[in-house]
């Protein structure tokens, strides 16, 4: 592997490209490069560069009760090598670092219940996900949509 270094710019481009091509094909929703480039200023968006290209991102986020860890994404065309699985415990780390006496939770697809569960999320009811997470959907909206609300407990 070749060490590189990204210009910031480069390197919100890159994700925001990859989370966009999510977003077409359904899996994310859109994103702004300026909500990207705070949250990997911040700290809360983790990207994981091979070679010069971004391969996966996630973020996470604290909120006053759990943390959430949302906009998981890896390249289609690299699927199935890990990168996800470490993008993942990356984000889940980070959340314990915090303050590891909180939930964490996420939102994703139905087809994607059974890999969470690899890290110890279990589906919950959708009437208890907080607002905030629902990407902006209404509560019908929410209740008729095929995400899943997912937690995990405190990571002691």
């Amino acid at each position: 592997m070749t060490l590189f270094v990204i210009e910031t710019n480069r390197l919100v481009e890159m994700v925001f490209e990859l989370i966009n091509d999510a977003a077409v094909s359904g899996e994310l929703r859109p994103r702004t490069p300026e909500s990207i480039c705070e949250a990997i200023r911040i700290g809360d968006g983790y990207p994981i560069v091979v070679d010069g290209i971004v391969v996966a991102y996630a973020e996470c986020r604290e909120g006053p009760e759990w943390h959430s860890i949302h906009s998981v994404v890896v390249n289609q065309q690299i699927r199935q090598l890990g990168y996800g699985r470490k993008v993942v415990k990356n984000r889940l780390e980070e959340c314990r670092r915090r303050n590891n006496q909180k939930k964490v939770i996420l939102v994703c697809s139905e087809t994607l219940v059974d890999w969470y569960r690899k890290f110890g999320f279990e589906p919950w009811p959708k009437t208890e996900a907080p607002k905030s997470i629902r990407g902006g959907r209404s509560d019908q909206e929410w209740k008729e949509s095929d995400r899943v609300f997912m937690v995990r407990e405190p990571l002691y």
